[in-house]
């Protein structure tokens, strides 16, 4: 699956404020609800960037990990970075009120670290539900 240049998403261009307070923000969140945060990582790996937040909450280990997405022009590889993190923000903010009637192993799934380390988000375009099913054996 290939990625959306960033200037077509949401948030694009459209926050002054820093990636360290938008993820101060998240973490503050995770906190909130009763997380504690055990990584915290925004890089670069292999010429790809991302940001990967990872939390415990009751046990359960989750991680959400976002791609910077690429950019169409070298210079806006800093907003693309912003844009990433205001993502993050927006994703975790909408789930909260979620928790509260679901509760946070449903409203999160898709982070929930499996038994092999893998998240369903990172397996789920991938296998159908029969082979996740066979995963978690």
């Amino acid at each position: 699956m290939s990625l959306p240049f960033a200037e077509n998403m949401p948030y694009w261009k459209t926050s002054q404020s820093g990636v360290e307070t938008w993820l101060d923000k998240v973490e503050k969140m995770i906190v909130e609800m009763g997380g504690q945060v055990d990584t915290r990582l925004a890089g670069k790996q292999r010429g790809r960037e991302a940001i990967l937040f990872e939390f415990t909450v009751q046990n359960d280990i989750y991680k959400i990990l976002y791609p910077v997405l690429p950019t169409k022009k070298d210079k806006d590889k800093n907003a693309a970075l912003r844009q990433c993190a205001t993502l993050i923000y927006h994703d975790v903010k909408s789930r909260l009120n979620r928790i509260k009637i679901f509760g946070i192993r449903v409203v999160f799934s898709d982070y929930l670290v499996l038994d092999n380390g893998q998240t369903l988000s990172q397996i789920g375009n991938d296998y159908s539900i029969a082979d996740i099913k066979q995963i978690q054996k």
